[in-house]
């Protein structure tokens, strides 16, 4: 059996020259579509980073003003643990002086004037 080809060339080289604009347009237009749905992708991955940054952003000023309050909170803390520690002092050495001066005013001589008195605080240099 022979094959006679009855149609020009010409015919079928602009036939194949429409099939593979064809192909080209499709395989352009796919990569087009993948193109734009990465870039989709992408695109809503900056949006939810952007509202994330902005929820984190938010939550950061919420605690800052929390810390804030707490320094405070500890400043007036060491202020009044200062103040309380002063007093204990005092409470402290208090009751050693009235003891000290009746003791010293029985130890005293008749007729012995005592003119002045000072007292200090021992610091370990003193003590040793």
């Amino acid at each position: 059996m022979i094959k006679v080809n009855l149609v020009p060339a010409d015919i079928l080289a602009k036939a194949k020259q429409r099939q593979l604009l064809l192909q080209g347009a499709v395989v352009g237009s796919l990569m087009a579509l993948v193109l734009v749905v990465v870039s989709l992708g992408h695109w809503y991955g900056k949006h939810m980073l952007v509202q994330k940054l902005g929820y984190v952003e938010s939550e950061l000023q919420r605690l800052d003003r929390i810390v804030k309050q707490v320094e405070e909170l500890e400043k007036a803390a060491a202020a009044v643990r200062a103040r309380l520690n002063v007093i204990e002092d005092l409470l402290l050495g208090r009751a050693y002086y009235p003891i000290f001066m009746s003791e010293f005013a029985k130890t005293v001589p008749g007729g012995v004037r005592v003119v002045s008195m000072q007292t200090a605080a021992m610091t370990p240099e003193r003590s040793a």
